[in-house]
């Protein structure tokens, strides 16, 4: 398996995750946004959303991280497997961009 990031890019070929993919929360994702706060979360992949990682299986998507507009002062992360289970969920400083990044973890296309 391979793991992508936007800042590295991403392969040429790979089915992204579609716009209103309904989703279902694991109980840990559960369990997180409890913990966190998080009350309002979406029921589907929205139509708007940023790609930020991809992990592919011999060239198939299995799991995407994608992020999405929550709050005036947040964004709502979700880790969503290809058939749409959310494995876990945080929010992000809208300003925040991990400048800090290990680009070591990730595969160049």
């Amino acid at each position: 398996m391979k793991t992508y990031h936007y800042t590295l890019g991403f392969p040429r070929e790979f089915a992204q995750l579609k716009s209103g993919l309904a989703l279902v929360y694991s109980r840990h994702a559960l369990e997180q946004a409890t913990r966190k706060n998080i009350f309002r979360a979406p029921s589907a992949v929205p139509n708007v959303y940023k790609l930020v990682e991809v992990t592919l299986d011999h060239g198939v998507a299995v799991k995407y991280v994608i992020r999405v507009s929550h709050s005036t002062t947040n964004d709502l992360v979700l880790v969503v497997s290809a058939n749409g289970t959310v494995i876990t969920l945080w929010h992000n400083s809208r300003i925040d961009h991990h400048r800090t990044l290990d680009i070591t973890r990730y595969a160049r296309p």
